[in-house]
């Protein structure tokens, strides 16, 4: 390059090297696809969930709810055990991030578990009005305790 074609190389090579810049940076720093929020389970609510998610989200034996909350059973237990959920599931959250009725909410999700799909099917398809479906005992039980012991899922506390 001689020096008669040095300004004309430096007037046309500088602004494009500054155009792609600029074109990269904006770039790099446009539209992402974010990841979703990592949620934080709680260890000991992942089984009693899967448990009783599967058993709701079942097609054949579960709930039929036209507006169903979850998507899917993985979904459903994503909630259910999650430190903060959405939902209400009742587990009994204490401050010192403990719960009260997780005792009960597993006893509840084993039961439902052990049922045939007949009898899942009966829990979960019966009236509102109806006071004798399977595992009643054990819903009774995780009730009483979460109307009992304080916790940060109630607002009345």
């Amino acid at each position: 390059m001689t020096n008669e074609t040095a300004p004309f190389a430096t007037s046309t090579v500088m602004p494009l090297l500054t155009t792609i810049a600029v074109a990269l940076a904006s770039w790099s720093c446009g539209p992402t696809i974010e990841e979703p929020p990592t949620i934080e389970l709680v260890e000991h609510r992942i089984e009693p969930c899967e448990q009783w998610c599967s058993a709701q989200l079942d097609p054949e034996c579960g709930a039929i709810i036209e507006e169903q909350a979850f998507r899917s059973a993985d979904e459903c237990v994503q909630d259910c055990a999650a430190v903060e959920p959405v939902y209400a599931w009742n587990w009994g959250r204490r401050a010192d991030g403990t719960d009260a009725c997780a005792e009960e909410w597993i006893a509840s999700a084993e039961c439902m578990d052990a049922l045939s799909c007949e009898e899942q099917r009966a829990f979960f398809r019966r009236e509102g009005t109806s006071n004798d479906y399977p595992c009643k005992h054990e819903l009774d039980e995780k009730r009483h305790c979460f109307n009992s012991e304080p916790s940060l899922e109630r607002t009345d506390d």
